[in-house]
């Protein structure tokens, strides 16, 4: 397949999930629960309840609370940095995942962390109450889909400081459904150099800052499998086999499920799970309809997959697909070595 295409910015797509318990010292999480989907049927007269492993409708937005740090504090080890997070969970197969971030010394906001947002991505109206454009800036960027400015902040994700100011993207990623206030992107990921996301202890562990950048063998412990990946700009890529049909998907750990093109369902052969579609939010106030299909002889680099169903949402602009936390979750802890191009899974958890 091409390499993946980026006329425009892909949005990740945010899903709310069941709030969980912040496991972190000195943050604390309060779930105000709201609006994200407007879930109703598009193939009946009157609405009808989605299946029980749809796409959410509503996001949890955790509150946190907690100081910033001056400078990164590492774990009693020293050899690497515990990043709280904050992971809802409601079903097997649907998840999302946040952390506290600060702008400048202010925070920290949820942040979702987003493997699939080539990007870090700051909501217009917090880029504004913090100084970070002016109102003239702001004013233009409350459309779907829309402009975006980049800016230079001081960023840190829980007790990891960032050695220098990074460059966001400020754009409008809320809206009356999803009142999101940033995006923790690939772009700050994947300058960790190796990523550890643990689903149940709710943490994101990190090599600490080091002369020689090397990452602890403590990092890998737990997993079981490998799987190649291929990069593409920021962007992770694997790939996947359902039935006799062969592409690649995105890591994609912002995505609260897995989804597929609705080209790749057709030549998959998938079997239809349910009959009833659901709005999702895909981004900067959009919203994108899922279908739902059951994925049964799948694979992703080799590796067999527990059968489950996946949503096929149309207009993806990268590869065939995202592979999401809903999935990831299931076999965690989740490792992603961004230098060595592999993709560590745990075992399957049932």
């Amino acid at each position: 397949m091409s390499p993946p295409r980026t006329a425009r910015q892909r949005r990740p797509r945010a899903a709310g999930l069941r709030a969980a318990g912040l496991r972190a010292a000195g943050l604390r999480a309060i779930s105000a629960t709201v609006p994200l989907l407007l879930v109703a049927s598009c193939t009946a007269s009157s609405p009808a309840a989605p299946p029980a492993f749809a796409f959410t409708s509503k996001l949890p937005i955790p509150s946190l609370t907690g100081r910033c740090p001056a400078s990164t504090v590492p774990d009693a080890s020293g050899a690497t940095v515990v990043i709280p997070l904050h992971v809802q969970t409601p079903t097997a197969i649907t998840s999302q995942i946040f952390a506290g971030v600060c702008l400048n010394g202010h925070g920290p906001y949820p942040f979702i962390v987003d493997t699939g947002s080539h990007d870090t991505l700051v909501d217009v109206a917090l880029a504004r109450r913090l100084g970070l454009i002016s109102a003239s800036a702001a004013s233009g960027m409350h459309v779907c889909d829309g402009p975006q400015k980049a800016v230079s902040v001081r960023l840190s994700a829980g007790p990891y400081v960032f050695g220098q100011e990074r460059q966001v993207r400020v754009t409008d990623l809320a809206s009356p459904y999803a009142p999101l206030m940033g995006i923790l992107g690939a772009d700050a990921l994947s300058s960790f150099g190796v990523d550890r996301i643990d689903y149940q202890a709710q943490t994101l562990t990190v090599p600490a800052p080091a002369a020689d950048g090397a990452a602890p063998a403590s990092l890998s412990a737990g997993t079981t499998d490998r799987i190649r990946l291929s990069p593409s700009g920021n962007y992770q890529l694997m790939p996947v086999t359902a039935g006799n049909a062969r592409g690649r998907l995105l890591l994609d750990t912002g995505a609260q499920g897995t989804t597929l093109t609705p080209a790749f369902v057709q030549r998959a052969g998938l079997a239809t799970a349910s009959s009833v579609t659901t709005p999702t939010y895909a981004g900067a106030g959009c919203t994108r309809t899922v279908s739902y299909y059951n994925a049964r002889d799948w694979s992703i680099g080799g590796l067999p997959l527990a059968p489950q169903p996946v949503g096929s949402v149309p207009d993806f602009l990268v590869a065939d697909g995202s592979f999401g936390s809903g999935t990831l979750q299931r076999y965690s802890p989740v490792v992603i070595d961004y230098q060595h191009h592999e993709l560590l899974l745990g075992p399957l958890r049932r």
